[in-house]
């Protein structure tokens, strides 16, 4: 969902390099643009594993006062 513009202003070997690659990989140069624009960004602030979001909201830990069987007890797994 695009949500906001920007305008920069780029040389005219720039553009046409773009114009260029657009027309070689069947897509606009507004996609290009953005998907360099994504690519660039996650090199500096890569996306968060399921792991690291986890540790976040403080849900992973150690369970206390349980059995030390509990994951080996065919008792238990009902």
């Amino acid at each position: 969902m695009l949500t906001h513009s920007i305008t920069i202003p780029v040389s005219e070997t720039l553009s046409e390099q773009l114009k260029t690659l657009a027309e070689l990989q069947e897509k606009s140069e507004h996609e290009l643009i953005i998907e360099a624009l994504e690519s660039y960004i996650r090199k500096f602030i890569p996306e968060k594993s399921c792991y690291d979001l986890a540790m976040e909201l403080d849900v992973i830990g150690s369970a206390v006062d349980l059995p030390a069987d509990l994951s080996t007890n065919p008792d238990y797994f009902n």
